[in-house]
């Protein structure tokens, strides 16, 4: 679809906006005026009868007399594995980014992440596309239009004190900082 006008047109450039929630995620390519959704996933929450759950089972010694060890277990039946859907979750996500980033020339890379993902996303950027990163905004707009995204993008380039970095600049200052 076309841009707005009084938007940026993303002439000459390929622009990947990542935008997720906790389960699903959706990317968005945007270059010479346009913007097209190229890819979206959801990974479906795992659901436990009441006999299944997050369980863990440990062998304790009590070193007591007559007892050489227990099978005891913690946790709770409908308790889920926030760790394990986190982790199906980023490895979708980072499945989708390789995808894209192996289609498309991407010039720059806008981020949308939720609060409780917003360190592990990181990690699944590929250092091609990590170095590429123009934004990293944590908040909940999976649901958002383009456009408002694009906006959104636009808002906080602008309330930046420093403008963008190129690349140079930011490896340099990137050595500096682990000196």
């Amino acid at each position: 679809m076309k841009i707005q006008k009084g938007l940026p047109m993303f002439e000459n450039q390929s622009v990947l906006f990542i935008t997720t929630g906790s389960h699903d995620g959706m990317l968005y390519l945007a270059g010479d005026g346009s913007i097209k959704k190229i890819s979206s996933f959801r990974v479906k929450k795992p659901k436990y009868s009441d006999k299944e759950g997050f369980l863990k089972t440990s062998l304790r010694s009590s070193g007591g007399k007559g007892t050489e060890g227990r099978n005891t277990r913690s946790g709770s039946v409908r308790e889920l594995d926030r760790r394990e859907e986190n982790r199906a979750f980023l490895q979708e996500l980072k499945t989708s980014i390789a995808n894209a980033a192996k289609q498309y020339v991407i010039t720059d890379v806008y981020l949308f992440i939720p609060p409780a993902l917003k360190e592990e996303a990181l990690s699944v950027l590929p250092a091609k596309l990590l170095r590429r990163l123009r934004q990293r905004v944590v908040g909940n707009y999976h649901e958002h239009h383009p456009f408002e995204l694009i906006r959104l993008a636009q808002k906080k380039a602008q309330a930046l004190p420093v403008t963008m970095m190129s690349s140079e600049a930011r490896s340099l200052v990137k050595r500096k900082s682990q000196k």
